[in-house]
């Protein structure tokens, strides 16, 4: 499976990432290829560790301190993300935190 980033930057050591709905539900100790998205290049891997399946209006800021897009690190800013990758986004969505490690590409 992949995995795709409309802004691939990623810390050393662990990153999370929010996708709205449940199909990350089951994620947790699979491996999957990173990708930046509108790009067929792999950029690395993903080993999902954690995932936290969870109504939008009761993700907190401790929740996503990890995530790997720096302007999403506080609630105002993953929703005004999320708001512009899913139109019809709510604060009443579930979403999954998947919590993983990055693997990248050696050049």
């Amino acid at each position: 499976m992949e995995l795709y980033f409309n802004n691939a930057v990623f810390e050393p050591g662990l990153n999370a990432t929010v996708r709205r709905g449940n199909r990350w539900t089951n994620a947790k100790g699979k491996a999957f290829v990173v990708k930046e998205t509108g790009n067929k290049e792999a950029i690395g891997a993903a080993r999902v560790v954690s995932v936290l399946k969870i109504p939008f209006k009761d993700v907190t800021n401790f929740d996503v301190e990890n995530e790997h897009d720096p302007k999403c690190r506080t609630i105002e800013g993953l929703f005004d993300e999320l708001n512009s990758v899913y139109k019809d986004f709510s604060v009443e969505d579930n979403v999954c935190i998947v919590y993983f490690y990055f693997d990248g590409v050696e050049e």
